[in-house]
């Protein structure tokens, strides 16, 4: 599939993670601005509790296979109370 040989290495490493944990969420396209609030503000705090400097939220990932499933939503066109997505 010529998704996967142009994705980056960092995709690659976290859809081989056994399953989500509290620094790692899979979303297909759940793209209602105040649960994207709410999950990055989990993953944020999920994050600093587990002793880690990263979270990911990643879309277009399957949350049970891991399968690249690709997804619509385009975090560029959202803002969550007047903030970006992306920073």
């Amino acid at each position: 599939m010529a998704v996967q040989t142009n994705m980056p290495d960092l995709v690659r490493r976290l859809i081989r993670q056994p399953q989500e944990t509290e620094w790692l969420e899979f979303k297909s396209s759940d793209a209602e601005p105040s649960k994207i609030g709410q999950n990055i503000s989990a993953i944020a705090d999920a994050t600093a509790l587990a002793g880690r400097n990263l979270g990911y939220i990643v879309w277009g990932i399957h949350d049970e296979s891991h399968q690249i499933i690709g997804t619509r939503f385009n975090p560029d066109s959202r803002k969550v109370q007047n903030q970006d997505l992306r920073f």
